[in-house]
């Protein structure tokens, strides 16, 4: 009764049907054999079936265990497939727009433009060995490679804005603090509540403007290295020509 609803199974999923078919054929053709050869008394038929009986058995399980086997690493690679190919067409569209910032006249390197926040090729790689040819496998290890060193100039120009960032606070409490004193004595020496608010609103008014007169100053420091950087893994990128190749053959593999 079990070998009925595996036979179903594999019919719908597995192109073997017809050799699943085929075993299950085998084993009413022996169980017949074994019931001529009982009720005429043939002893030699007797004798040979059981045996045959239990080697086909044995071997239409470990079939159908394979078959689910094959089955379950099929999925595995179809969800491999999917997943790298989302992360590569993620990819190409965030260097697109890093590739308009580069190309202004006053280069900007966007602070998130990480291509690959997630990296599942060097995890499953091993699933598609004989799926790519050697130029295809190449262009998809370069094309992660070049996405690693790029994320790599974006994380390291974040972080030098991240440290602008920081001074620009300390600066702006450091001249913050510096009127507030001075301020203060005015405040103290007033001879009136009045003439006392009139100066810490004249405080806060002085606070705001010369923050805003600062950080409309600012600079932000980005090194040409990062910049340059970030451009020669696009140019790698666009040099990659196996690579439309390659995400066809995944195409195919998420089907």
């Amino acid at each position: 009764m079990f070998l009925l609803p595996c036979w179903a199974f594999f019919m719908k999923k597995n192109s073997s049907w017809k050799k699943s078919i085929l075993g299950l054929i085998i084993i009413p053709i022996m169980l017949l054999l074994f019931y001529v050869g009982t009720k005429n008394q043939i002893i030699w038929l007797e004798d040979l079936i059981p045996p045959l009986f239990g080697s086909a058995t044995t071997l239409l399980v470990g079939f159908f265990a394979f078959i689910l086997y094959k089955k379950q690493k099929d999925d595995v690679k179809n969800d491999a497939s999917s997943i790298i190919l989302l992360e590569i067409q993620n990819a190409e569209k965030v260097i697109k727009l890093a590739q308009r910032s580069l190309e202004k006249s006053i280069p900007e390197l966007l602070y998130d433009a990480v291509t690959m926040p997630t990296d599942s090729w060097d995890k499953n790689k091993y699933l598609f060995v004989t799926d790519f040819d050697n130029n295809e496998w190449e262009a998809i290890n370069n094309f992660y490679s070049a996405c690693r060193l790029f994320d790599e100039s974006v994380r390291t120009n974040a972080s030098y804005f991240h440290k602008d960032e920081q001074q620009v606070r300390v600066n702006i409490q450091k001249r913050s603090a510096k009127l507030t004193w001075n301020y203060s004595k005015k405040i103290a020496a007033a001879d009136s509540l009045e003439n006392k608010e009139k100066l810490r609103k004249e405080l806060r008014s002085k606070i705001d403007e010369e923050t805003t007169l600062y950080l409309g100053a600012v600079a932000t420091y980005s090194p040409k290295k990062v910049i340059n950087d970030a451009k020669l893994c696009i140019e790698t990128i666009k040099l990659n020509i196996s690579l439309p190749s390659a995400i066809n053959k995944l195409k195919n593999l998420t089907k």
